[in-house]
């Protein structure tokens, strides 16, 4: 198990990914919508909250007042109900999880469960790689996850599977400089720029002396 959060950066991308919609719309065309029976597929709002799903969910009454000509749910509210949605994709997720990652990792995994189900197929893989150490394989089924809709290719979703792979690896192998920084322990040296760089060539020089030993006591 993990506790590993969602940072600024990666609800951005969910921003980004997502887009705002003040109105109920159609998460097949992107459409705004005057009545659910327009729907494609998915009545949707804000940014990516699902409104009805046949045997999955059904908030129709509540977000019916926002239906196209009637209210519009304000950009900051939109926010507020993203955060809200977050956690439900990041709970199974830390649940299931025993192995660390970098922040850019979890981001780009969050957006992945949040586009296609947290039990998708696709995100299940992506653990279990991960729960193995095996990252260049999480990335992988990253890519290789959804990129059709209603059995249509979708470019948008294979330029977004891309973008996630992309993430995913952005900032490497998790370390324990990693994982340090993201429970806060090494906060206030990270923060100083000499203290920072002063760490770093302390660590260089560690790893230096000890190869030397190696080679002296072992290799000559």
């Amino acid at each position: 198990m993990s506790d590993y959060t969602l940072d600024s950066a990666g609800l951005d991308l969910l921003i980004k990914e997502e887009g705002y919609r003040g109105h109920v719309y159609d998460d097949y065309n992107g459409k705004e919508i005057y009545s659910y029976e327009e729907a494609v597929r998915y009545p949707t709002i804000g940014i990516g909250h699902l409104i009805y799903r046949s045997g999955v969910k059904d908030e129709r009454e509540k977000w019916r007042p926002y239906l196209k000509g009637g209210k519009k749910l304000t950009d900051a509210q939109a926010k507020d109900l993203l955060s809200e949605d977050v956690v439900k994709y990041e709970d199974p997720l830390n649940e299931n999880i025993n192995q660390p990652m970098t922040q850019s990792m979890w981001n780009a995994l969050v957006s992945l469960a949040f586009n296609a189900g947290a039990n998708h197929r696709s995100v299940s893989n992506a653990m279990d790689a991960i729960n193995r150490q095996d990252y260049d394989s999480a990335a992988n089924a990253i890519l290789n996850g959804p990129k059709t809709s209603g059995g249509e290719y979708v470019e948008g979703l294979a330029k977004r599977r891309q973008k996630e792979y992309d993430l995913f690896l952005q900032d490497g192998y998790p370390s324990f400089f990693n994982e340090a920084q993201k429970r806060g322990i090494l906060y206030p040296v990270m923060r100083n720029p000499v203290a920072k760089y002063s760490l770093y060539i302390s660590v260089a020089l560690l790893i230096g002396f000890s190869a030397w030993k190696i080679k002296e006591n072992y290799l000559e």
